[in-house]
């Protein structure tokens, strides 16, 4: 079986050769009107509770709205625009694409559970849709279609249009180069936030800590322990202080159907039926039947329940298309929840996935709910039934002002434009004069990385950050496997008798371990005897926080692994933190991690048909 998938392996990566040199960021025009701007709908052969849908109209050069039936039975779709546009649908097996004028009816049927069988395509001027669904069995209700930049709340109409980030130059820094990294990370191409104070910005380490506090911010109260320990899928929740929500942002890897995915969904539902705009964003490959029957059917039940499958592919810069749509995913982590009330807004940002294996030592028995994901720890190779547990961390802040602000940036990552990927530009001046000593401290940034449109420029950043420790750098992440330039400034940091110490894992339970954990004992038989690596012990936990930490002053908490995926493939995002406290905590969590690790040498066991596999430049840069 192994044998098979290196093959496989090794003729996708063939077609999907992606060349060293770091490109140029693509030119995109980001003049109003610039985006293909693309909202999923979901119907289902019931009613839904609420019966606005909106679709993205910002910034858009073309709109399309996607729709998917998950009902068991045939639909039949009837509609009307208050402009003109197109519906491209089957008829009689053969996809059609016709027209439709002004309040002229337009008609399509939906196949049961057919995905994206048809699409609506309103013209520039639409702004309301009307549409009709019946089914064979009597089934019929009424859906509004609104665009969303004209009718949505006017708190998520203020964040959308701010886009969050940051066009401004700062002042330079002379002689302290991490400051001056603050001022301008990745040399203006990547999407940041303006300098923000670092404030109090929790450090979240322990994995049922973390659900729960996603369960304070929506409920207002932590679940029992009872509840955790038994898994208990439909225990009873406690609204009574919930906040008030105008809007709710879920990004991650991937979100399952589990115990984890399953009462975060009851949550969502919950705020969803009084009117809170939800978004959600998940990797498209990586969603399964259960995953996508759960979160198609919430969106389906609440159409303020925005979700989007990323798919990338066909970009440019040596893609392969159907490979990389395939490959590419989103991997920025965000739970964000903003409250109309200020002071119980929430933020939170890091390494974590949205599954059990994130949040519990062992396995819960979900038998009794066979929708529900049912996991064995013995079953490593499935993708479906596999188990481990993850040590990770994500940074928690409730700072109205600062979490408000990288929502806000969350916004550009959202509306990006879908053919290529492209993040909206940021809005507002570009030109700002921030004082030196407020760069030299006390300050953070968000940032948000798409590396195929913005001329990878996380790459440059993390270049820059190695180039600019004097003294030391430590750094935990579960996968090893550094793009040329990143290793040529880690080389120059040891050329420099910079101090490196990592934290990171050489056994993988994991499905692609035999490609990952190749890879690690690559790395730590390059560098064992240059720089102090230490191997995390995964008997109960698996290590997956991704940290680095220059010279004990700036901090990185982020998505992004020491891989070459992270940094050419995939989207990732996190915080630069300039600020000693902060990164003393974070310092103090690495030294934690250290003394449940063992000292690793160079002598890695490798099998020699491996080495050779992953010694093919093409192959590599898969990972």
């Amino acid at each position: 079986m192994r044998l098979v998938w290196i093959a496989l392996l090794v003729v996708a990566a063939s077609c999907g050769r992606i060349e060293t040199p770091a490109p140029e960021a693509p030119a995109v025009d980001r003049s109003m009107g610039w985006r293909h701007a693309r909202t999923n709908l979901y119907l289902d052969d019931r009613a839904p509770e609420t019966q606005v849908f909106r679709f993205s109209g910002l910034d858009a050069a073309r709109m399309s709205i996607p729709i998917s039936s998950i009902a068991k039975q045939r639909l039949w779709v009837r509609g009307r625009c208050d402009g003109a546009g197109e519906v491209e649908a089957a008829q009689d097996g053969v996809s059609a694409l016709r027209g439709f004028t002004r309040d002229a009816p337009f008609a399509f049927d939906l196949p049961s559970g057919a995905r994206d069988a048809a699409v609506l395509v309103p013209g520039p001027d639409v702004r309301t849709c009307r549409l009709q669904v019946r089914g064979a069995d009597g089934l019929s209700y009424r859906l509004r279609l609104e665009r969303e930049e004209l009718s949505a709340p006017l708190r998520v109409r203020q964040l959308d249009a701010g886009r969050g980030g940051c066009h401004r130059s700062f002042g330079s820094v002379p002689g302290d180069a991490l400051a001056a990294i603050m001022a301008a990370p990745g040399r203006g191409a990547l999407s940041v936030t303006c300098p923000m104070p670092a404030g109090d910005g929790e450090l979240m380490p322990d994995a049922r800590e973390a659900f729960q506090a996603r369960a304070m911010a929506l409920t207002g109260a932590r679940l029992p322990d009872a509840v955790l320990d038994s898994g208990n899928a439909m225990a009873a929740i406690d609204f009574t202080n919930a906040p008030e929500l105008d809007l709710i942002y879920i990004s991650s890897l991937h979100m399952r159907a589990d115990f984890t995915g399953y009462m975060l969904t009851r949550m969502l539902a919950w705020h969803a039926a009084r009117g809170t705009v939800i978004r959600i964003m998940l990797t498209d490959s990586l969603q399964l039947s259960l995953d996508r029957n759960l979160y198609a059917d919430l969106a389906a039940r609440f159409p303020n329940v925005q979700l989007q499958m990323f798919r990338a592919g066909g970009l440019g810069q040596g893609d392969s298309g159907a490979f990389d749509r395939l490959h590419r995913a989103n991997h920025v982590k965000v739970f964000a929840t903003l409250a109309r009330r200020p002071g119980r807004s929430v933020f939170m940002i890091g390494g974590r996935n949205l599954h059990d294996g994130f949040t519990f030592d062992q396995p819960r028995d979900l038998s009794p709910w066979p929708f529900l994901r049912s996991y064995t720890v013995d079953r490593m190779y499935s993708i479906v039934f596999f188990f481990a547990a993850y040590r990770d961390l994500e940074m928690r802040f409730d700072d109205e002002a600062v979490v408000r602000r990288m929502a806000a940036h969350m916004a550009a990552y959202w509306h990006r434009d879908h053919d290529s990927q492209a993040l909206a530009d940021p809005q507002g001046p570009r030109a700002d004069n921030v004082p030196a000593a407020a760069l030299r401290g006390g300050t953070m940034r968000h940032f948000v990385s798409v590396p195929y449109t913005d001329g990878r420029a996380l790459e440059q950043l993390y270049v820059d950050l190695f180039d600019a420790a004097q003294r030391r750098i430590d750094m935990t992440s579960p996968f090893l496997n550094m793009t040329p330039r990143i290793a040529a400034a880690m080389e120059r940091a040891l050329a420099r008798g910079v101090s490196l110490r990592l934290v990171t894992r050489t056994e993988i339970p994991e499905p692609a371990t035999i490609f990952a954990t190749t890879l690690n004992r690559l790395f730590v038989e390059a560098y064992a005897d240059r720089m102090t690596i230490l191997a995390h012990d995964p008997r109960r936990w698996t290590l997956h926080s991704k940290i680095l930490v220059v010279d004990a002053r700036l901090a990185v908490i982020s998505s992004t692994n020491l891989n070459q995926r992270s940094f050419l493939h995939d989207t990732e995002n996190g915080v630069l933190i300039l600020d000693r406290a902060q990164a003393g905590r974070v310092l103090r969590l690495i030294d934690e991690y250290g003394r449940d690790s063992m000292r690793q040498e160079n002598e890695q066991p490798i099998s020699g048909f491996l080495r050779r596999v992953m010694s093919l430049g093409f192959v590599r840069r898969l990972f």
